[in-house]
């Protein structure tokens, strides 16, 4: 599904970066605001800080960055009709994955939860 490694890291950009920029900006505001606890994150707020923006910016520069070079190296390793096929199915396989992981993680067992401790 990956021509190298190169390809693997455009692709797994669109889901590391959202990631990497929630966890930057959560520091940051953190940093911002730590003689301050009732601050309200308004768009202000973001406003007065360059900081938080350009964090922002990165970040979706690095999605945006992820998203095209898919599409133009699979094209470009597949000719037009093949490979918007297969960037369609990359794209939609980084959305599902991280899901479907997620939803492994927090799957409950009904029957288990109704069971006395003693009955595990």
């Amino acid at each position: 599904m990956f021509a190298d490694s190169e390809d693997l890291a455009r692709t797994a950009s669109i889901v590391i970066a959202p990631i990497l920029t929630a966890l930057a900006l959560a520091f940051e505001i953190w940093r911002l605001t730590l003689g301050e606890p009732h601050t309200t994150l308004n768009q202000a707020y973001f406003m007065d800080h360059w900081t938080l923006l350009a964090i922002m910016a990165v970040g979706a520069l690095v999605v945006l960055w992820g998203f095209v070079s898919t599409f133009t190296s699979t094209i470009r390793l597949n000719g037009v009709v093949m490979g918007l096929a297969i960037a369609v199915l990359k794209l939609t396989a980084v959305v599902v994955v991280p899901v479907a992981i997620f939803g492994a993680w927090h799957l409950r067992d009904p029957t288990r939860e109704a069971m006395l401790p003693s009955e595990r």
